[in-house]
């Protein structure tokens, strides 16, 4: 959405300020474009990714009972069981689930 020509948003300063900060949709894109298509990383799974590079997440990643309290509270939005859920996922592919479920 855009802003309106009224919007703090539209001025031709905070769009300079903002443009400095932010990626194109192809920039934003390339991390997973190369995770989808290069041989280089084939079978890597489980890293956090910026710029094409795996990194080191935040220590809050990697805290077990954040992680359970989050993985409970999105099946609870979700409408779903939380222990249907973690067994039927497939590995890999929810990795905010409590590791005991991976």
């Amino acid at each position: 959405m855009l802003p309106d020509q009224g919007s703090i948003l539209a001025q031709p300063w905070i769009k300079n300020i903002l443009t400095s900060f932010l990626k194109t949709p192809q920039q934003g894109a390339a991390t997973s474009i190369h995770l989808a298509s290069s041989p280089n990383v084939a079978g890597i799974s489980g890293k956090y990714w910026v710029d094409s590079k795996p990194k080191t997440a935040k220590h809050v990643a990697y805290d077990e009972d954040l992680r359970r309290r989050f993985w409970d509270l999105s099946c609870e939005m979700a409408g779903v069981d939380a222990d249907v859920a973690a067994a039927l996922k497939s590995p890999g592919l929810a990795p905010v689930a409590p590791t005991s479920y991976l």
